[in-house]
């Protein structure tokens, strides 16, 4: 088998056959700090929803929604839950949090979340680690980043920090991301 590393087997080509090439995102913050800004009108200092913005774009899907929820569990829920059954504007295939996902007391993104997964992508926390080990070293760890299917609309998880944010997007969740939503809808 000399398969050359750019090459992509039959079975992922099929996998990919009939996936959307265009596929709409929210993001969702979940930060006290940043909902606090967002009820001021002081967003500007948010850089992750700005990154996310020109990554998704450069990537030709589109951005339908940016919000701003605090770290609470109900608030979480009903966003998230929002946005998958009751959008009628336009419809959300994929949902990205930014927030809440490390270790202390007000890290509750994983708790809200987690518990509502129709299905959970256990191979993504796995990558992401390694990705994020090979960046930041063995304070990787303290990540409980995750992803999932909720209805049919695909969920991932993603620490606070903008780096982590880019990481994730670029290297793991865009380019799959057509294979992922066409699975989930199924």
């Amino acid at each position: 088998m000399n398969q050359k590393k750019n090459d992509i087997p039959d079975v992922i080509k099929e996998h990919r056959k009939n996936a959307p090439s265009k596929v709409n995102f929210s993001l969702i913050i979940i930060s006290d700090t940043r909902y606090k800004e967002f009820l001021e009108g002081k967003v500007k200092s948010d850089l992750t929803a700005k990154i996310v913005k020109e990554i998704i774009s450069k990537y030709g899907h589109e951005i339908t929604s940016i919000e701003y929820v605090p770290d609470d569990v109900k608030e979480i829920r009903k966003s998230i839950l929002k946005l998958i059954y009751f959008n009628s504007d336009r419809a959300v295939d994929v949902i990205v949090t930014s927030g809440g996902t490390g270790i202390t007391s007000r890290d509750i993104t994983i708790e809200a979340i987690k518990t509502l997964f129709k299905k959970e992508l256990t191979g993504f926390s796995t990558l992401f680690h390694k990705l994020s080990f090979e960046d930041v070293g063995p304070a990787s760890f303290i990540s409980r980043a995750t992803a999932g299917i909720i209805g049919k609309v695909v969920i991932f998880c993603l620490p606070g920090s903008p780096s982590a944010v880019k990481l994730a997007l670029e290297k793991i969740i865009l380019p799959e991301i057509g294979m992922i939503v066409k699975h989930a809808r199924e």
